[in-house]
């Protein structure tokens, strides 16, 4: 590209924005449409376009087309970080709410192990308050139960 030989020849009309070789009577330009009128090159008069970086100047099209790729890509990278974003969101809910399940299972748990606790002591209770009340057996436990005035209750039972 930076070698300086001459991309276009130096015979006949040349598009000054392009560097296209023009056709006989053209008025726009073939290639990309630029008006010919007064600023195309001719031959020997003045210098052809050649290869050279600072000389290249991309056409119309060329600025349309790279600016919708820009775009292309702003977008992309734009729709790859909002899907990142949700995904690390969701990813922080699933785990606050997996935390939020395990504490309350566990509260649950305790609640179940302490009620089954309870029951089973008043179902001792229970059974040891039948037991002295048959046995007339004393116990302070049972006691209250079985001898509220100090004596045995007595349960009459009908013959």
């Amino acid at each position: 590209m930076h070698c300086g030989m001459d991309l276009v020849s130096v015979e006949g009309k040349h598009c000054a924005e392009c560097g296209a070789e023009l056709e006989t009577g053209a008025v726009v330009c073939s290639k990309c449409g630029c008006p010919v009128g007064g600023r195309e090159q001719e031959g020997a008069s003045e210098t052809p376009q050649s290869a050279n970086a600072d000389s290249a100047k991309p056409g119309k099209r060329k600025k349309i087309i790279i600016a919708v790729v820009i775009l292309l890509v702003v977008a992309a990278a734009a729709t790859v970080g909002i899907v990142q974003y949700r995904k690390k969101q969701a990813e922080e809910e699933a785990a606050r709410i997996s935390q939020e399940y395990a504490d309350n299972l566990e509260t649950v748990t305790f609640l179940m192990l302490s009620g089954a606790g309870d029951a089973e002591t008043c179902g001792n209770l229970i059974k040891q308050v039948w037991y002295n009340a048959i046995y007339k057996e004393r116990d302070d436990a049972t006691d209250p139960y079985t001898r509220p005035n100090g004596f045995f209750v007595r349960i009459l039972t009908r013959r």
